[in-house]
């Protein structure tokens, strides 16, 4: 009965040393309201080349590296590994965590790989939304069970 005890004991904590070093977490740390400072501070747990494709920034509507001090209206899309986006938002300072999705893999995937999108765009497709600026994939990927009545005009030729 003992040795029971003993392994029922040692047998959690061996599951809760963690992972190591550099393993990316799965478990999301953020929560609403959160700064963008904070956001960023807690990516410094990754690995420096992999930092950089885990946020984006807008500015006023534009895609920088960063939101400065200048910044009137501050947007940015965190991306936590597996399926985790978190939005944020601001005019001023700080901008904070407006929004968490926890999203298929596939929503999460195609917003990962497409470094062109906007962030109104990216809150679209998780609103299931189609709206102006959006490109066909983009309209498609918002609607994905949809059936889409397509038609296509060249030089106001149908």
């Amino acid at each position: 009965m003992r040795i029971i005890l003993v392994i029922y004991v040692v047998l959690p904590s061996l599951l809760s040393c963690g992972l190591p070093k550099n393993t990316i977490h799965s478990k999301t740390n953020y929560y609403l309201g959160m700064s963008l400072v904070e956001v960023e501070s807690d990516l410094n747990k990754y690995p420096v080349g992999g930092r950089k494709d885990l946020i984006r920034y807008w500015c006023n509507g534009f895609k920088l590296n960063s939101c400065n001090l200048n910044c009137a209206s501050c947007q940015a899309i965190v991306f936590n590994p597996p399926n985790t986006i978190v939005f944020i938002n601001g005019t001023g300072s700080p901008p904070k965590v407006t929004r968490i999705e926890d999203s298929v893999s596939k929503k999460y995937n195609y917003l990962v790989f497409d470094h062109n999108i906007n962030y109104d765009i990216a809150l679209a497709l998780y609103d299931e939304k189609i709206i102006r600026g959006m490109t066909l994939d983009q309209a498609r990927e918002s609607k994905p069970t949809s059936q889409f009545d397509e038609k296509y005009w060249c030089n106001l030729k149908k």
